[in-house]
């Protein structure tokens, strides 16, 4: 995801399963996108 000249890795675990919802929202709290910039991408 990028937001203006940041970008943001969420990590893909492919055959680890899916990512804990806690960890999206940490990343995403830590970086300051809100969950409906989130859910725009």
């Amino acid at each position: 995801m990028k937001k203006g000249e940041k970008k943001i890795r969420i990590p893909n675990p492919h055959s680890r399963g899916d990512i804990h919802i806690s960890l999206v929202k940490e990343i995403l709290r830590q970086d300051g996108i809100s969950r409906d910039e989130w859910e725009k991408v």
